[in-house]
Formats: C-alpha cells, sequence, structure tokens
C-alpha cells in the first residue's frame, strides 16, 4: 500500500510542481516592481524565476534537484507582455534584468565588445546580455529579419534605455547562409569605426550562455595578448558548393562562427580589401560563417592579420608530414578525403585547460567521445540540466547552445552563477591562459 501511494504521489509531482512553479513565477514578477537598486545579491528575474531551485544542487549532479529542475517552464510572455505594456519600459527593463553598472577599476579599463546574430526567445538574449553588461562594454546586435515585432519592439526599447547597445535589422537569413557572417562582420565594422574604446571582441549567439564573469573575461583576454582564438580545422571541399578553391583569395581554413580577436585586429580587416574579397568570395558557399575567420587569420605568409596564426603549420603538426599534400590538393588540385580529423578534436573532458579553443565550449554528435545529456538539434548538442556539473567547470568563455524552452533552469542557472560571482568576486588566476594547450603558434 506504501508503494501504491508512492507511485501516485510521484506521478502527481510534475503537475503540482508545475502548478507551484506559475505560482511563484506570476507572484515574484509582480514583487519586483518593488525592488531597490541594492548589488549586494542578484534579484533579477532569473534568480526570481529560479527561487525555489537550487542551482548548487545542480552543479553537484544532485539527482532529485534535476528532476525537479527539469520541471520548471519560463513563461516569456508575460515577461514580454510587462515591458511593451509599460509607460516607463526603460525603468522595467532595469527592475527586470539590473544591468549592472562598471563593477571595478580592471573592468572599466578594459572594455570588450560583443557583436551578435539574435532571431528568437527575446527574453534569454535579454538575460545573456544582463550577464554581460556593464557600462563600459559595447554591444552590437543585428536581428535576424525572421523575428515576430514584439521581438524587434522590445530589443528596440532596450537600445533607447542603454546608449552602449545598438540594434539592427536584416533581411530574413536561412540556416547555414551567407546572411550570418555577413550580418555578423557589419557588427564589426560598426563597432571598428565607433570612436568609443574597447580591447577585444567576442562574436555570439543568441543561444549563448556565459561561463565567465566579466572580470574574469577581462583577465582572459588579456592573457590572449593580442590573438586570435577560434576553431582550426582543415576546409573541406564541399563547402564550396561548386566554386573552385584556387579563385579563393585565401588558402581556405574551417573554424566556426565564434571567436574573440582585438580591436587593432577589427581595425586592420574593416580597412583590408583582401579580407572583404575573402568574405565576398565565400557568398554561396555552405556556412560561411565557419569559414571566414580562421582564413582571414591563418595566412600570415599573404595577409599579416593582427594577432593572427599559421594555420597551414598549425594543422601540419596535428597530422604530421603528410599534411602538405593534403593541403595543395584540397586548396588547389582535384579533392581526396581529408585526414582523420579525430586527431584534433577533444578526445575527452579533461579538467581545466585542454583545448586551445577558448572562444567557445560546443559538443558535436559526430565527433568523437561527445558528451551531451540534454538532445542534439543538427549534429549540435542543446545543454540541459544534466550537463549542468561539467558546464560550470568549463575553461571556455561561453557555452553554446541552451534554449530557454528546452529545460530552462539549465541556462538560467549559468547567467544566476555569473551574476552572483560579478557580485562577489572569487579568486581567479588567468595567467594559464597566456599558453594554450596544444594551440596555434
Amino acid at each position: 500500500m506504501k508503494r501504491m501511494v508512492q507511485r501516485s504521489t510521484w506521478k502527481l509531482l510534475p503537475i503540482l510542481t508545475s502548478v507551484l512553479v506559475s505560482i511563484t513565477i506570476f507572484s515574484n514578477i509582480r514583487n519586483a516592481w518593488s525592488l531597490e537598486g541594492k548589488r549586494e545579491d542578484d534579484e533579477s528575474i532569473t534568480s526570481i524565476l529560479l527561487s525555489n531551485i537550487s542551482c548548487q544542487n545542480l552543479f553537484d549532479g544532485e539527482e532529485q534537484e534535476a528532476a525537479m529542475a527539469k520541471m520548471l517552464q519560463v513563461n516569456s510572455s508575460s515577461i514580454i507582455d510587462a515591458i511593451l505594456d509599460s509607460s516607463d519600459s526603460c525603468n522595467t527593463i532595469e527592475k527586470l534584468f539590473r544591468f549592472f553598472p562598471t563593477l571595478s577599476a580592471e573592468e572599466n579599463d578594459f572594455p570588450i565588445a560583443y557583436a551578435m546574430l539574435v532571431h528568437k526567445d527575446v527574453i534569454q538574449v535579454m538575460m545573456l546580455l544582463s550577464a554581460l553588461y556593464q557600462l563600459q562594454n559595447q554591444f552590437c546586435i543585428a536581428v535576424d529579419g525572421n523575428s515576430n515585432e514584439r521581438f524587434w519592439n522590445v530589443l528596440r526599447k532596450l537600445a533607447s534605455c542603454y546608449s552602449n547597445i545598438q540594434i539592427f535589422r536584416v533581411k530574413k537569413i536561412e540556416w547555414c547562409s551567407f546572411g550570418i557572417i555577413e550580418a555578423v562582420f557589419d557588427c564589426v565594422v560598426r563597432l571598428a569605426n565607433s570612436t568609443l574604446q574597447w580591447n577585444y571582441i567576442q562574436i555570439l549567439s543568441g543561444v549563448d550562455a556565459p561561463l565567465k564573469t566579466n572580470l574574469e573575461s577581462v583577465r582572459i583576454l588579456k592573457a590572449l595578448n593580442g590573438s586570435f582564438n577560434t576553431e582550426i580545422l582543415p576546409f573541406e571541399r564541399y563547402r564550396l558548393h561548386g566554386k573552385r578553391a584556387k579563385r579563393s583569395p585565401l588558402p581556405l581554413v574551417k573554424s566556426s562562427m565564434s571567436v574573440v580577436f582585438s580591436r587593432e585586429a577589427a581595425n586592420f580587416m574593416v580597412a583590408n580589401q583582401v579580407v572583404h574579397e575573402q568574405l565576398t568570395f565565400l557568398k554561396g558557399t555552405i556556412c560561411p560563417d565557419e569559414s571566414f575567420w580562421a582564413t582571414i587569420a591563418g595566412n600570415p605568409h599573404k595577409l599579416a592579420m593582427p594577432g593572427g596564426f599559421d594555420a597551414k603549420e598549425f594543422l601540419r603538426r596535428k597530422f604530421g608530414k603528410n599534411y602538405a599534400k593534403w593541403w595543395f590538393r584540397a586548396n588547389v588540385g582535384p579533392w581526396i578525403t581529408p585526414p582523420n580529423t579525430s586527431k584534433i578534436e577533444l578526445q575527452e573532458q579533461k579538467p581545466f585547460l585542454d583545448n586551445y579553443v577558448i572562444s567557445r565550449y560546443q559538443q558535436w554528435q559526430i565527433r568523437p567521445n561527445s558528451r551531451c545529456r540534454g538532445r542534439y538539434y543538427r549534429l549540435s548538442c542543446i545543454f540541459g540540466v544534466d550537463d549542468l556539473p561539467i558546464l560550470v567547470r568549463r575553461h571556455e568563455l561561453v557555452a553554446h547552445k541552451l534554449y530557454i524552452d528546452f529545460q530552462p533552469a539549465a541556462f538560467l542557472c549559468l547567467i544566476r552563477e555569473i551574476r552572483q560571482r560579478s557580485l562577489h568576486p572569487v579568486q581567479f588566476d588567468a595567467n594559464i591562459y597566456k599558453n594554450l594547450p596544444d594551440g596555434p603558434i
């Protein structure tokens, strides 16, 4: 009989939890209007949504807490309504998201710029920005034409409240199309042409989640000492989609959309004709946002990109003496099957600083020992609650991807962790980032 009661209780638990969470959320959203501007603890909507969840327990991998956390749902529409219906939208946004002022002199002296393309889940985008934002930082947001008017209107109101956030709308963008890199590079141009100071730029997606605070990021970027940081892989000929590799202004290198580079590099690429020719060449290829950054940064003998690297030599070291022949044939002669790329992939999730790529942490279904406890979409992991013990200990700047409509507690806990650590900094030594393992030289 006792077991039957326990089974019945567990069957009802998702329903009871959903009701309780909904009541708590709506109650706390109403209470948010009376919050004062104290900064001792995070009082943003993120923490309010997590009021019944222990993120620390999730970081520690506690299964009961994880089961409860997976039931959490976020009603973004009510938050959007609160912003759009407010007579003082700036005040409403500030009370909900609690954007940080400048938190330290060290951060003030090293502003960071962010360029991002977004198209859905505007509340998730706002929460991401709330974890990255400080007055000295600069933000450029390209809004996909596929986004709806409510999405656009919320971001317009946001930009009207904060002078260091600029937004613009682009045409409808298809997945893996040229429009992605075109929009992001437009942001780089806008930020480079700005008279405002910033030292480093990071390219973001609207479904990234920060793994480091602004202060930690400042120290990491200082340690990079002006260098580019992005993934470096052999370029696959199929991406050319009928184009001829020898017509490319530069030998092609595969990377990803995620990259960090210096203001000096941004100024250089915006003014350089070869960079613009390379961008034009990639129009019509497959996923050009994954071919652009390492190509313009990885050919020092043809383009002296500040902070760049020798991609050919890097890949030669990874693949051995046969790589030079493969490089020539892949980019000039008949296509052949590339060598086994698993050699340069992360074989297992080892402790701190196990990889030279620190711009973004992402897991691919097709790569060896991919670790994903959420689910896959287009071969890329959407991290969930069970991934938090790994994510919170990663060394990268951000994690990609997390969705607010899939186990949102995962995204919310990372946002709250970064916000809390911003208000209460922990000891963080970035010197180890000066010598990234197996990286380009």
